[in-house]
């Protein structure tokens, strides 16, 4: 009223009411159910003056954020929250504008619509929409499935799948992720991966060359994956590829082979592609040709020959065998020997060796003779074979006044001298061990060996030495520490160890703490050598102590209640040790021990109680005895709605008359349950490898144990929702009611 009285007082007089204007003439809300819909709306009015004036609203979820207005022009905000509204919902209504121009009205209608996503000017309302958007732009589909939203318009009207895409949308593997939800929704099959070749067969010429194998592709989706090769020769131009490289459903992976400088011969590699879903592989073999097929086939023999040579000799070495049959069974393969060297430098190791054969056999004279051939400055250039020609000088016998020009001490001296310019030398430090004042004594010599293989590393003579000295005299051996039982390792491999050894090495075992790999063989060879009871008693023993109790373990605890041995707990670790699937049946004495009671866990209770139910006619007279402890035990875990393969044994046998009380209640819960069982394949042992036994060879195997899933999820049609369930030790039980 002051402006008006104000205006008047200046002769500004308006004759004519201006009229109000208002953008748009309608308002129409078309939005989606839990959501807000804004927009503006624009006040002016004919006469451009400015103006004063009021809004309001008669729906509270139309929201006008400016109630009030002044100026020539008004903007005002409006806000439609229909997450307060339901889909299918049709609102009208009207605003009321009162201003000092005038009085309007803006009738307004609004529609709720069910939710939906957008992507490329199209909504996205269901699965079928959002698998054909896929297959035609997967990124913008990516982009959906990770948006907050998708859960609400997807599965508006069936939440079937909620879960799975709750859980893969956490992946940090975006496209995969969706690839498998499509999948698993039935909305598309998965993508299939092929080569269109299988092996590729080159012929190398000696110099690098370039390949490629063409990855076929069928079907539309996410792919991705690894490309490797386990071979050094074969180096691959990419070791990941995805969708985007592949062209018309094709994709070449190129490789370089490496055959530039290859020796002579047949080389296979594997190429191996893996995804998510898949694993392909190829053969890839490159045969370099032999430029010199005799000289080859020499080589291959002298390797044979020299592989069969070390063999014998260290048999007769370390068991002290008869000099001249080994001296003749090494002649045929020295001679395969020399014919592979020719007239080279590794011709005079073949002459040494063989006049090393003639001393030991007793051929003193033809010792002689070819060591006088053999000159000394042609070994110069080579010092394992020059105190190999110093040994054999100092020890050869019926030289004559005339040659006896170097002794022992001298060639001992010159050994050490070679010991010093090639330090690790194996050879050269038998030589001196066998030659050196210094080592006379036993116990000198086998700890000049500890020292030598603690800085060295272990080599095979060192150790044939020890296990002579070993022979000799037991008493050397004082522990069991990692030089000790390589050295037994060998003198059992040998087959060289009496039983005065064998009962020293179960003295010392027993006195163990600590559980080695290389104990575990050595002890499993020490009891196939000799089947003492100490033996396994010490083993057992250590086993207990340091509470291993797996599978691999097993033969040992069986053995000690197969030869009665006398050991506490031996009972309970026969049974932790006893593999699900092991066939041979339960020692009776197991049974006679639990028959007074059972403290073992429900597992291996139910696999104790199980097998005697099965051969209850063979223990007729201890079966009484575990009868109510049966039935107790069968009624407590039909209680809690437990079920594996033995309670199922005992529940038939418990309850196969009759059932009543509580476990009639509790029987439908274990009648309609069903098992999924996880478990690893262990991988087969490769070529030249040992299958793995642990005894009584001794090696400790990879067994197959259960896989490590944690969770499985059961969909079926019949069902509203998934079901979730725990993978415990690799078993989850489900139910079918």
């Amino acid at each position: 009223m002051k402006e008006k009285i104000e205006q008047l007082a200046r002769e500004k007089f308006e004759y004519q009411m201006p009229r109000l204007c208002i953008e748009p003439k309608k308002l129409l809300i078309k939005t989606q159910e839990g959501s807000a819909h804004s927009g503006t709306i624009l006040l002016s009015n004919s006469a451009g003056r400015r103006m004063k004036g009021v809004c309001y609203t008669d729906n509270l979820l139309l929201v006008l954020e400016k109630e009030q207005f002044v100026g020539v022009e008004a903007r005002i905000p409006y806000v439609f929250h229909a997450e307060y509204g339901k889909a299918g919902d049709h609102l009208s209504g009207k605003l009321v504008f009162v201003t000092d121009a005038g009085e309007e009205i803006l009738p307004y209608e609004v529609q709720v619509d069910y939710p939906a996503l957008t992507a490329d000017g199209e909504e996205i309302k269901d699965l079928f929409q959002f698998a054909s958007l896929a297959k035609t732009n997967w990124e913008a589909a990516e982009r959906l499935f990770f948006d907050r939203g998708f859960e609400k318009a997807i599965f508006y009207h069936d939440r079937q799948y909620e879960l799975l895409h709750r859980v893969l949308a956490e992946t940090e593997r975006r496209g995969q992720a969706m690839e498998e939800f499509l999948v698993a929704t039935g909305k598309k099959t998965a993508v299939s991966l092929h080569f269109d070749r299988t092996e590729l067969n080159y012929e190398a010429g000696g110099y690098d060359f370039k390949d490629s194998l063409v990855l076929c592709k069928s079907g539309w989706g996410y792919v991705e994956g690894t490309i490797s090769c386990d071979s050094p020769f074969i180096k691959l131009a990419a070791t990941h590829f995805d969708g985007a490289d592949f062209v018309d459903g094709t994709f070449a992976i190129e490789f370089v082979v490496g055959a530039a400088g290859a020796p002579p011969g047949r080389r296979e590699a594997f190429l191996r592609v893996s995804t998510g879903r898949q694993e392909l592989s190829a053969s890839l073999i490159c045969v370099v040709p032999h430029r010199k097929t005799e000289q080859h086939r020499q080589r291959q023999a002298a390797k044979k020959a020299l592989c069969g040579l070390m063999r014998t000799f260290l048999s007769f070495y370390c068991a002290q065998g008869n000099a001249k049959h080994c001296a003749e069974q090494l002649e045929r393969g020295l001679e395969i020997l020399q014919g592979a060297v020719g007239e080279t430098g590794g011709e005079y190791a073949v002459r040494l060796a063989r006049i090393y054969f003639w001393q030991l056999a007793g051929r003193d004279g033809a010792a002689k003779d070819a060591l006088a051939l053999v000159k000394e400055e042609a070994l110069a250039g080579d010092g394992r074979q020059l105190g190999f020609y110093y040994y054999l000088l100092a020890t050869q016998k019926q030289w004559g006044q005339k040659n006896k020009w170097i002794t022992v001490e001298d060639a001992a001296a010159k050994i050490r001298v070679l010991c010093r310019e090639h330090p690790g030398d194996a050879g050269l430090f038998c030589h001196l061990l066998l030659l050196d004042e210094e080592y006379r004594d036993r116990r000198a010599r086998f700890e000049a060996i500890r020292e030598f293989c603690a800085e060295y590393g272990y080599h095979v003579l060192p150790l044939a030495e020890a296990v002579r000295l070993l022979r000799v005299d037991a008493s050397l051996l004082l522990s069991l520490s990692e030089y000790e039982l390589h050295v037994l390792k060998l003198a059992f491999s040998c087959g060289c160890v009496d039983g005065e050894l064998t009962r020293r090495v179960a003295y010392l075992a027993a006195r163990e703490k600590v559980f080695s790999p290389l104990f575990y063989q050595v002890m499993g060879k020490a009891y196939q050598n000799r089947q003492d009871d100490e033996l396994l008693l010490a083993v057992c023993t250590l086993l207990i102590q340091n509470g291993r109790s797996r599978q691999c373990d097993y033969p040992w605890f069986l053995r000690a209640v197969k030869r009665q041995i006398k050991l506490t707990g031996i009972e309970e670790y026969y049974m932790y040790c006893r593999s699900e699937e092991e066939t041979e049946p339960i020692h009776p004495f197991i049974f006679q021990y639990f028959s007074h009671g059972c403290k073992l866990d429900n597992r291996k209770k139910a696999m104790l109680y199980a097998n005697l139910i099965k051969s209850r006619k063979e223990h007729a007279q201890i079966y009484p005895k575990y009868q109510r402890s049966i039935e107790a035990f069968a009624a407590e875990q039909l209680g809690c709605g437990a079920l594996n393969p033995y309670l199922a044994v005992i529940y038939n046998e418990v309850y196969k008359k009759q059932v009543a009380g509580e476990e009639l209640l509790a029987l439908p819960k274990v009648a309609f349950t069903r098992q999924l069982t996880c478990t690893v394949v262990p991988a087969a042992p490769g070529k030249g490898e040992e299958e793995s036994s642990p005894n009584p060879q001794g090696k400790e195997p990879d067994f197959g144990g259960k896989a490590s899933f944690v969770r499985a999820v059961i969909y079926h049609p019949g069902m509203v929702l998934p079901l979730s369930l725990p993978v415990v030790d690799g078993e989850a039980q489900i139910p079918v009611y």
